[in-house]
């Protein structure tokens, strides 16, 4: 399966395409502003799970708390 995505990071800024259409992601830590985030990537044809690592990366790339995804041991 390929994807027609096109991602572009200016000024430490990330946008997503599809079609062409860029969209920036809300800048934020808040749970709410994550919330946004996914839900805007899902919107756009992303997998929930690629979704979710995207919005929390931008998250902890704004300075949130949040704690890397733990390995299995």
């Amino acid at each position: 399966m390929t994807s027609n995505f096109l991602i572009v990071n200016i000024n430490n800024n990330i946008y997503f395409s599809n079609l062409g259409v860029f969209m920036p992601l809300r800048k934020g830590t808040s749970k709410k502003v994550i919330q946004q985030n996914i839900r805007e990537l899902i919107h756009s044809g992303r997998p929930t799970k690629q979704a979710v690592a995207i919005a929390l990366s931008e998250a902890r790339r704004q300075g949130a708390k949040i704690p890397r995804k733990r390995k299995k041991s």
